[in-house]
C-alpha cells in the first residue's frame, strides 16, 4: 500500500484539481493509494490544526496496519510546507520513501526570502526525500541549483483530460478561470477588455472562480463594462464543459504560478490562450505558436495580444489547432501519467 497527502480532493484550487484528476484517471487506484487529508481551504485555525492531528495519526495507523511503500507528499509554500516539511520528516522515520510534489507558483520567492536558518530547513528536506517532482523547467534548474544534485529532480507535469471535444466558440468570447485576485492578474484583465470594446463591441469577458466578487464587479462598472462582463463563479463538471465549449480565447495574466491547470485545460478545448510568461506557462505556451505571451503587469501587451486574436482569425485559427496538437504530445494523460509512474518505479 501506498500513501497519497495532500488538500482535500473535494477542494478547490491547483492540488484538488490535480487529486481529482488522479482519481478519475485511475492512478489512485492503480497504486494502491490511501489518501490522507492534511489541510482543508476555508476553515477557522482550531479546525485547520484538527485537520492536521488527524492527518499524523492516520499516517502512523497506516505504518502499523500496513506495509507501506511510499508516500506522495503535495507541498506549497508557507503553511503548507510548514505541515509537510514535518511529514516528510516523519515518514522517513518510519522507514518508507517520500515524494515531495511542489506546487504554486510563489516557491521561489518563499525561499528566498526566508531566514538563513529557514533556507536551510528548508534545503534539508528536501534533501532527506528520496525524490521531488517540480512542474516546470525553470523550476528544475533552479532547485537543482539549490540542491546540487539533479538526481533527486524530476519535472513532471500537470495533466488532464480533454475538457470539451466538441467546441463551438462565440467568437469574441474571452474566458479567465482562477482566483479573482490582483496576483491573477484580474484588474489588468479588465481594463484591457474594457479599452477594447471601443472597436469590438462585440466581445464578452467570463471570469471564473472564487475571490473579490465586489471590487471587480466595481471596477467593471466604473469603466463601463458590466454589462459585458460575467461573473461564474467556481465551475466545474457539466458547467465547465459548457463554458469552454462557448469560449473563443483563454486568458491567464497572472504575476506567478506554477504550472496552471486552465491553460492546458484550454489547450485541449480548442482555445487560443494568452497567458503571462511566469512560472511554467512558457513550458505549454510558446509565443506565436502555441499561444500568444507577455510580460506579467503590461497591460499594454495583454491588450495587444488580445487585439491580435481579436482582429486576426487565421492567426487565432492556426494557434488553436498547434496547442491542441502540443496538449495531446505532452500534456494529456496517456503522456504524463508514465512519467510518474517511472519515478514510483524508481524508488520502490
Amino acid at each position: 500500500m501506498n500513501l497519497m497527502i495532500g488538500t482535500s480532493i473535494e477542494g478547490q484550487g491547483g492540488i484538488a484539481s490535480v487529486l481529482q484528476q488522479y482519481r478519475q484517471y485511475g492512478l489512485l487506484e492503480k497504486w494502491d493509494f490511501k489518501l490522507i487529508v492534511s489541510h482543508k481551504e476555508k476553515v477557522n485555525i482550531v479546525l485547520s490544526i484538527l485537520i492536521f492531528v488527524k492527518c499524523i495519526i492516520l499516517l502512523f495507523f497506516y505504518f502499523l496496519r500496513y506495509n507501506v511503500g511510499f508516500v506522495h507528499i503535495h507541498m506549497a509554500s508557507n503553511g503548507s510546507y510548514k505541515r509537510k516539511a514535518l511529514l516528510v520528516r516523519l515518514i522517513k522515520f518510519l522507514g518508507a520513501k517520500a515524494i515531495i510534489h511542489l506546487h504554486g507558483g510563489g516557491f521561489k520567492l518563499f525561499y528566498e526570502l526566508s531566514p538563513i536558518e529557514k533556507k536551510r530547513h528548508i534545503l534539508n528536506t528536501f534533501l532527506k526525500a528520496d525524490k521531488t517532482i517540480v512542474l516546470s523547467k525553470s523550476w528544475y534548474e533552479w532547485l537543482v541549483d539549490v540542491l546540487g544534485d539533479s538526481s533527486k529532480v524530476s519535472i513532471v507535469y500537470n495533466a488532464t483530460e480533454q475538457i470539451c471535444d466538441n467546441p463551438d466558440p462565440i467568437s469574441g468570447h474571452i474566458l479567465f478561470l482562477g482566483r479573482l485576485e490582483e496576483a491573477k492578474g484580474v484588474s489588468d484583465l479588465i481594463y484591457a477588455f474594457s479599452n477594447l470594446t471601443f472597436v469590438y463591441p462585440h466581445i464578452t469577458l467570463t471570469l471564473g472562480g472564487t475571490g473579490n466578487f465586489d471590487f471587480y464587479k466595481s471596477l467593471a462598472a466604473q469603466l463601463g463594462v458590466q454589462d459585458k462582463v460575467t461573473f461564474a463563479g467556481w465551475v466545474s463538471g457539466g458547467d465547465k464543459q459548457l463554458i469552454f465549449r462557448t469560449a473563443d480565447i483563454y486568458c491567464l495574466p497572472s504575476y506567478k504560478e506554477g504550472f496552471p491547470m486552465g491553460v492546458i485545460e484550454a489547450m485541449s478545448s480548442h482555445l487560443a490562450v494568452i497567458a503571462s510568461d511566469v512560472g511554467g506557462i512558457p513550458d505549454a505556451i510558446e509565443h506565436n505558436t502555441t499561444g500568444l505571451l507577455f510580460k506579467a503587469g503590461k497591460r499594454e501587451q495583454l491588450e495587444q495580444n488580445l487585439e491580435s486574436y481579436l482582429s486576426n482569425e487565421k492567426l487565432k485559427n492556426s494557434i488553436k489547432i498547434k496547442a491542441f496538437e502540443k496538449f495531446n504530445d505532452e500534456f494529456s494523460f496517456d503522456v504524463v501519467i508514465p512519467s510518474l509512474e517511472k519515478i514510483y518505479n524508481e524508488i520502490i
